[in-house]
């Protein structure tokens, strides 16, 4: 609310502002208790709804699938616990349904147009960056352009809106195979975590699902975002060791 506020105050108002509830609701998914964990469900999903962000939409449900099913099906290892996880699944469906269909249809328009309008133009938006990609040679393929170069020496004038052409062009392939391992060590943690049963691996699989799709359709890494996704982590990581049926958040 704050940071929205803020926005607003500076004539610099974006929707992407909902993005910082929809990065915080994986440290309150922690919670052990279940009131605070649907408040914090409902509030974000009204957030994302009001802001009309497809992008944030589609991470935030894939996100929630991802948890449950490894929550439900991984971790519990219950059959049962499946059937509750379609079930969750579909009444996620007809929630989202009822909701969008009280505001007029307002989200299901909006990514049924994907296709029309290229994700907001996205899809010419990748090219451009791939193609500027392509014509770095030499120092500049190795250590990039600078920062905000993307923007800056685009013909569209826009940034790369995927973090991995963003971070390749602005910052080179060192920066690059950086990056990528970073995703790499997120993977291979949560792998990990769920061979152990950890009780706070659904929530890592929660944030780094919300993590890489944003990044594929948007910056996170560039963006104060990213900040938000090491804090969760370390979250985490403060916990893991933890046995006990109610995690304790509080180390």
């Amino acid at each position: 609310y704050k940071n929205w506020t803020l926005a607003n105050e500076l004539d610099e108002a974006h929707l992407g502002t909902s993005y910082y509830v929809l990065f915080m609701f994986p440290i309150i998914l922690l919670s052990p208790y279940k009131w605070i964990r649907y408040m914090a469900l409902i509030i974000t999903g009204a957030v994302l709804f009001s802001s009309f962000k497809r992008g944030g939409l589609i991470a935030f449900v894939l996100g929630l699938i991802a948890y449950l099913f490894v929550k439900e099906v991984l971790i519990e290892r219950k059959f049962k616990r499946l059937i509750l996880f379609v079930i969750a699944i579909f009444t996620l469906f007809i929630a989202i349904v009822i909701i969008d269909n009280i505001m007029g249809n307002i989200i299901s328009s909006r990514i049924l147009n994907i296709r029309e309008d290229g994700g907001s133009g996205r899809d010419q938006v990748w090219v451009t960056t791939w193609n500027m990609i392509q014509k770095s040679y030499g120092e500049q393929f190795v250590f990039g352009h600078g920062y905000n170069a993307t923007e800056k020496l685009s013909p569209l004038g826009l940034s790369a809106h995927n973090d991995f052409l963003e971070m390749l062009f602005n910052y080179g392939v060192i920066s690059f195979v950086f990056y990528v391992i970073l995703h790499i060590q997120f993977i291979k943690q949560i792998f990990v975590e769920i061979r152990e049963r950890n009780k706070a691996v659904p929530t890592m699989v929660f944030t780094y699902t919300i993590f890489f799709l944003l990044s594929m359709i948007s910056h996170v890494i560039v963006y104060p975002w990213a900040s938000l996704i090491a804090m969760s982590w370390g979250v985490f990581n403060s916990v893991q060791k933890d046995t006990s049926t109610k995690i304790n958040i509080t180390t």
